[in-house]
Parts: structure tokens; sequence; C-alpha cells
């Protein structure tokens, strides 16, 4: 046996797998994993070359721990994709247990807080546990309740008060600082802990507190941005949160290894970013003048690519009501005369704020002109 690659029963493989890029001068070898949730990507380095001393560390979400050696190189990134999917009779230990059902199930969430509670007790300060048991928490609460705000029950309040409590000691500066810690693991604990004060303790400054450093410490990712731009949008601060959306809507989407979240960039980011224009729009009227055209087109043409490529009967817009966005388009639609009073053929560089907002804004013009034909 010259290398082991460690499978979940739930994953199928994207064909093809091609055996010639594995090598014997990597130790590890990463292949991308498509996530159930359907909305986001990871990294794994579960293919090995066959070497002693591999173990598992962790009761769950397990790391396989790797031995260095100063003759191979650590880790090799492979074309493989492999998907996770329920495949009816195929079997794993988690089938043959009551109540587990799947692996975003509340029952099943229950269980895998049991064993992260056993790996604190044996290792308090360990950042990988602390994560898990913080995130683990808030996704058993969204499992039972779904995604957005909540009323708290007592039966609520102790999972968000220790969802909480974990993620914070995680962030603590010894782990926040030590380089050697995964840093996109230390992004997504701002992340959630963000979310909790925004959605489970409606805490406006610990929110803002803490999508703020999540923006600064990782300010090409999306998902920041767009939750806080959400979150100042429903305090009525709309020049504040078309302040953050309009830088983050510039970026272009980058891999990650760990909560590559594509359907943020692809949906939420233009949603939400259409929705704060258009609120922007309505609560400064100088703003629609002939001028504005362009930033007008812009948010119009988001909105419409939410509309047509984001939203599912299965998925819906994650984010955002229906009704939400479909407010929005009738609010586009009922001020499109007064912008476009001057007529499309005044479009031009000199009429755009940036060379951003033309570029975009040419592309909505032709795509409004081809729509109304």
């Amino acid at each position: 046996m010259s290398h082991i690659l460690v499978a979940d029963p739930d994953w199928e493989p994207e064909p093809p797998l091609v055996k010639a890029e594995v090598d014997f001068e990597h130790i590890a070898f990463q292949f991308k994993i498509w996530d159930r949730n359907a909305h986001t990507t990871r990294m794994s380095e579960w293919l090995l070359l066959h070497r002693p001393g591999l173990y598992f560390s962790y009761r769950l979400h397990e790391q396989l721990q790797v031995q260095g050696d100063p003759a191979l190189k650590l880790s090799k990134q492979l074309s493989w994709q492999v998907r996770e999917v329920e495949v009816s009779g195929r079997s794993s230990w988690h089938t043959t247990q009551v109540d587990h059902g799947h692996s975003q199930s509340f029952n099943r969430y229950l269980f895998d807080l049991d064993l992260l509670e056993k790996d604190f007790a044996d290792m308090p300060d360990d950042p990988h546990v602390l994560y898990y048991l913080g995130a683990t928490n808030f996704a058993a609460l969204e499992a039972l309740l779904g995604r957005g705000e909540h009323s708290v029950t007592p039966q609520m309040t102790s999972w968000i008060e220790k969802g909480i409590k974990y993620l914070e000691l995680r962030l603590k500066d010894h782990h926040v600082k030590n380089p050697a810690l995964p840093q996109e693991q230390t992004w997504a604990a701002m992340r959630w802990l963000a979310y909790a004060y925004q959605n489970f303790q409606v805490d406006f400054d610990k929110a803002q507190h803490w999508y703020t450093k999540c923006v600064d410490f990782d300010p090409e990712r999306p998902d920041c941005p767009v939750f806080l731009s959400k979150l100042y949008r429903q305090h009525n601060l709309v020049r504040q949160a078309w302040g953050i959306i309009s830088e983050a809507v510039k970026v272009p989407l980058q891999e990650r290894r760990f909560s590559n979240n594509f359907y943020i960039h692809q949906c939420s980011l233009p949603l939400e970013t259409s929705l704060t224009l258009i609120e922007l729009l309505q609560s400064e009227k100088a703003l629609v003048e002939p001028e504005s055209l362009p930033i007008f087109l812009f948010g119009w043409k988001l909105l419409r690519s939410a509309q047509t490529a984001c939203n599912s009967p299965s998925i819906g817009f994650l984010l955002e009501s229906e009704e939400s966005v479909t407010a929005a388009e009738a609010a586009y639609r009922a001020m499109a005369p007064a912008s476009g009073s001057a007529g499309t053929s005044t479009l031009d560089v000199r009429l755009c704020a940036t060379s951003f907002h033309c570029a975009v804004a040419r592309t909505a013009l032709s795509l409004s002109r081809n729509n109304s034909a």
C-alpha cells in the first residue's frame, strides 16, 4: 500500500480522480469537498502517503496528524473533488443510531455537542475544540429554528451563552495572534460571534464590533461585509451600509480552503448591494437625478442577477425574504422614470462617479435595453 485515502460514507467522487496527480514527494494531498449545505466548499488533506505513526486527534471534526519529514514536501493540491450527499441504503455508524438523521439535523448536533464537551474537559484551551463548540451551539439553534432573529426562550439561552463563551475563549489574544493556528478558522469564529450578537442577543454594539474585526481581519472575504451591511440597514444606517458593501462588491471571488462560501459571493453580496442602494436612493432624493443613472442601473442589474441566479425553491435567498426582494424590485421600477428622465443617450463616462460604476453601468444599460425589447 503506497497511499491512504480516508473517506466519509456520504462522499460521492466527481470523476475523473486522476491517480497520476499523486506522487511520492509529498506527505499529504489536498482535495475539494462540496459541502452538504450547497453553499460552501472546503479542502481536505485526508489523502496521505502511507507512513508509520499516522493517527486521528479529537473525538469530533477529527484531524489526521502527520509527522513532518525533512526529505518530503508537506502538501500538494489535487484536482480531485467529492460531494457530500444523502444516499439511500448507504450504511454508516450514524445510520444505525436512533434519531441521528442527516449531518445537519438538530439531534445530530446534540450528539456532536456531547462529544465536543468531552474534548473540552480534556483540552479546555484547545482552539480547535473552542471553535467547534461555539459554532455547533449556534448551528444547533439554526437547525431547530431557522436563520435570522428569534425570540429567546430559557432553553435557547443556555445554547446562546455557551456558544458565545466558547467563541470568545477562541478569540483570546494568544489564539488570534498565534500564526501557527488556522487563520480562516479565527476569521470564522469572529463571523459566528458577530452573527450570534446580531440574531440571538440583538446587541447592535457587540455585533458591529465583531463584524468590523472580521472585516479588518480578512477584508477580501465578502461574508462579514454582507452581514454588517444588513445590520446597518436594520438600524436605518444606510450610509454606513453603503460604505461597507460598495467596497466589498468590487472584490473578486477568491478560493478559500475553509468555509469557502461561493453562495455569499454570487448571491447574497449582489443582493445586499442592490437592497442597500435602493434604500440610499430613496432616502437621499438628491441622488435621483440624471447623473445617478449609472449607479441606479448598477443596483437594478445586481437585483436581477440575484433573482435569476440565486433564488430556488430549496434555498430561497438565504439571508432575505421573498417579500423584501419583491419590494425592492417594485421600488426600482417606480424610480426608473425619474432616473432615466435625461434619456439613455446621455449615458457616458462623464456621468459616472467611478470607472468601476461606468463599466458595470454600460453592461446594465445593454441588459436593460434587451429586457425592454
